[in-house]
């Protein structure tokens, strides 16, 4: 089986997800616990739930503007001696029918959207359990994470908060957390088919499942990258790359003997070297895996992120 190192250089070998004439349909799964065992995910080590799973408001509730208007076009028609004829009758049947339907496409919507969504995360990957029940597994040495900060203005890097993307061949792509920005997801979808991206719920404790996000694509992914410049390949992170002789962001290179700090800075990758700070036009952003390639810096330029 072909591994995802070999998958991820775009010097000698194939890029990652590189596209095809024709993509195989997804697998449906019927099951988390199917799509687990499937892919060979391991224990299951934690499960978030969709915060909107929160108690909604229920349907009497609902009901009570509608049925104030409703009290008020009953009374307007009686002090028109208009209830009992045919005009009145109608006006009654009509609105009967509207608010019922009203409310009924209201309370299918809210299940919809939310219904009983959530997160499983296991040793291998994670599976998401999306709108209708669909069943979305990733396994994390197949797939991409994007991963978007949004911050008030006057935040830090540092207390931002982060929304997330996966990509993946196999599974539809699916976005999460406070606002994803699509463009990016968009900018690094080769080889995936974004016709059936989905928009999961905003799933509880993005501060815990985000994190463990994170570790999971770094730790699977770092040592195929680590391996793939020991042979002498690049490999690509959207537009930043690691070869073997350093670190390129846009068309500059930054050996990793000269790299000290690598952090992000107002968004952008911020790299220091030999005591100079060089701040690139690359948006953190926009780099695919990029705790990926934070780590690889790390173990090659003893770099830390800031």
């Amino acid at each position: 089986m072909k591994s995802d190192a070999d998958s991820l250089a775009f010097e000698h070998t194939p890029a990652l997800y590189e596209e095809t004439p024709s993509m195989p349909d997804p697998i449906s799964y019927q099951s988390i616990d199917q799509a687990a065992h499937a892919l060979r995910l391991g224990e299951r080590r934690a499960e978030f739930t969709a915060a909107g799973n929160k108690p909604r408001r229920s349907p009497a509730l609902m009901l009570i503007p509608p049925l104030i208007l409703f009290g008020l076009v009953l009374w307007m028609l009686a002090s028109a001696g208009l209830l009992a004829s045919i005009i009145g009758i109608g006006f009654i049947v009509l609105f009967v029918v509207l608010i019922g339907g009203a409310v009924a496409g209201m309370m299918i919507k809210a299940k919809d959207t939310q219904g009983d969504q959530a997160m499983h995360i296991f040793d291998e990957g994670v599976v998401i359990l999306g709108a209708k029940g669909r069943v979305l597994p990733y396994r994390w040495d197949e797939t991409r994470l994007v991963r978007v900060g949004v911050r008030a203005s006057w935040e830090s890097d540092g207390q931002a908060r982060w929304s997330y993307g996966l990509l993946n061949a196999a599974t539809p792509p699916v976005v999460m957390g406070q606002t994803v920005a699509f463009s990016t997801m968009i900018a690094n979808s080769d080889g995936v088919d974004l016709g059936n991206i989905t928009r999961a719920a905003e799933f509880e404790r993005i501060d815990v499942w985000g994190p463990a996000l994170e570790d999971g694509i770094t730790r699977a992914n770092a040592p195929r990258v680590l391996a793939e410049l020991a042979a002498g390949r690049s490999v690509e992170f959207g537009p930043a790359a690691a070869t073997p002789e350093g670190l390129v962001l846009g068309k500059k290179l930054t050996p990793w003997s000269e790299i000290t700090s690598l952090r992000i800075d107002n968004g952008y990758l911020l790299v220091k070297r030999q005591g100079k700070l060089f701040r690139s036009s690359v948006l953190a952003n926009d780099v695919p895996n990029f705790l990926v390639l934070v780590a690889v810096a790390d173990r090659l330029g003893a770099v830390s992120l800031g």
